[in-house]
């Protein structure tokens, strides 16, 4: 298995305060490695009892908010943080399914998502959504806590099922 560099970091962003703060440590990241940031939102249109005319109208109207609002993230973002790469994307559907495709599509090396946590035994550390993209996902996942303040990265826990591929790149000297 061959060392792969981090150059396009994927964040799945929902609005939310976590999403945010996870952006501004997927921010700190990209600039300390020259990477390119996809933020991708996950739109799903309101379940309404009505007809098909209505369910389209609405279905527009929300994904053209959407869209409005990413526009604007990332104008702030791009103000903000001049010297990095960044793009929008969206897609509409299951929340983890669509995540993990769309890195997949998109070729990304990391995702980087908010958890806010979530209630049952098993979802105590991680949200139900973040915990599935750390489960099904093939790329490694840096999940920021809610309550995270943010400051300088100096420590990261490596999970790993004790594969002998997962210690190369712990091993592997840096040029």
């Amino acid at each position: 298995m061959e060392f792969k560099p981090v150059r396009k970091i994927f964040l799945p962003f929902d609005f939310s305060p976590n999403s945010k703060l996870a952006l501004e440590y997927a921010a700190a990241m990209a600039e300390k490695i020259n990477s390119r940031i996809v933020i991708h939102h996950v739109y799903k249109v309101p379940v309404v009892i009505a007809n098909e005319y209505v369910v389209g109208e609405l279905e527009g109207q929300v994904v053209a908010d959407a869209k409005a609002e990413m526009d604007s993230i990332a104008r702030n973002f791009k103000n903000e943080h001049p010297g990095l790469a960044v793009e929008n994307s969206f897609s509409t559907g299951s929340i983890v399914d669509e995540i993990i495709s769309t890195s997949a599509e998109k070729g990304m090396d990391m995702i980087i998502m908010g958890t806010r946590g979530a209630h049952g035994l098993g979802s105590k550390i991680f949200g139900s959504n973040t915990a599935d993209v750390i489960v099904k996902s093939s790329l490694p996942v840096l999940a920021i806590p809610s309550e995270a303040k943010y400051a300088s990265i100096k420590r990261v826990v490596f999970a790993t099922s004790f594969l002998e591929n997962d210690f190369q790149t712990l091993f592997q000297q840096q040029q």
